[in-house]
């Protein structure tokens, strides 16, 4: 794992193939970028597996990571594994606090064991018998008082007491929540909404994103960044999908990768599959590029994380 600082107005985490954290400071125009303060953790220092698919922070400022073995858990000195019975790919939060942990077969939330460790809680028994066989989930999101799970094909919307599952022919791909609406890249179709009845319905011009994939989706102003896997980035308003530009296209043509961070200073950080992440401005001006020659352990930067400190 990797940390370090970022010249920006808060910080962020990457979770990589190892861990690293960078911070981030606001710059003016005349000052220059040097070198960034990375921290990195390797694998053998948190004993679990190199990869890291997911990071996240609790309302105690503890982090927590999904590795490829299981959920990590960090308070800035000491890691602890948590036994889940198998491997952790995705993590959300819900509005009270409660974390909640998707991995290959199996997703559920952590609750504090009687000596107030976390420990893992199963939601499988809530799940209808003849929706319970699936392989990873993918991403969970928490949106309109239910945390949605996702996996190839099916969505687990869990609300408390009851799971829905909302079932797609073709498969679900990359979704996220921006500006109160629930986007979804489905396979074949395009780029979806979900709606208040709990179906998908393409969003105007979503078509054009049936075969393209989308890795980001992200505010931009009133408007929603999206970051494609081969077009580059598009402006959508609610009606068009605009060509946006940026001095970073070339280099992450075919590379781009899910989430992205969009800044509150106005300033978006991207990462990659082999090319580390970029730190680009608001108007698609590239600032700072993030890689091993520079300070990560290596290449691949397979998710990005904004915590609470201001560090990547």
């Amino acid at each position: 794992m990797q940390k370090f600082r970022i010249p920006s107005l808060s910080g962020l985490k990457l979770g990589l193939f190892g861990i690293f954290l960078l911070s981030l400071v606001p710059l003016t125009a005349q000052e220059q970028l040097g070198r960034p303060l990375i921290t990195n953790y390797k694998y053998q220092e948190y004993d679990a597996a190199p990869i890291n698919w997911w990071a996240l922070e609790d309302d105690n400022g503890i982090m927590y990571f999904a590795n490829q073995a299981g959920p990590l858990q960090f308070d800035g000195v000491n890691w602890r594994f948590i036994d889940i019975n198998g491997s952790s790919r995705s993590m959300a939060k819900d509005d009270m606090g409660t974390i909640y942990i998707g991995g290959g077969g199996d997703f559920g939330y952590l609750t504090p064991s009687e000596t107030g460790e976390m420990e893992y809680v199963s939601l499988m028994d809530k799940i209808p018998e003849e929706h319970r066989v699936f392989a990873d989930v993918w991403e969970i999101d928490n949106y309109k008082g239910r945390v949605i799970f996702r996996t190839e094909f099916k969505l687990y919307a869990w609300d408390g007491e009851n799971m829905k599952v909302i079932e797609s022919e073709q498969g679900y791909h990359v979704g996220a929540i921006v500006n109160d609406v629930y986007f979804l890249r489905i396979w074949d179709r395009g780029l979806c909404y979900l709606t208040e009845e709990d179906t998908f319905e393409l969003v105007p011009g979503g078509d054009q994103f049936a075969s393209e994939r989308i890795y980001s989706m992200l505010p931009y102003d009133d408007k929603v960044l999206i970051g494609t896997r081969t077009q580059g980035f598009f402006l959508y308003d609610g009606k068009t999908f605009t060509p946006f530009k940026t001095e970073i296209d070339e280099e992450i043509q075919g590379l781009l990768y899910l989430p992205g961070i969009a800044l509150d200073d106005g300033r978006y950080v991207f990462n990659t599959f082999g090319d580390g992440a970029y730190l680009m401005g608001h108007n698609g001006e590239f600032i700072q590029k993030y890689t091993s020659e520079n300070g990560l352990q290596d290449g691949s930067a397979t998710y990005t994380y904004l915590d609470s400190r201001g560090v990547l």
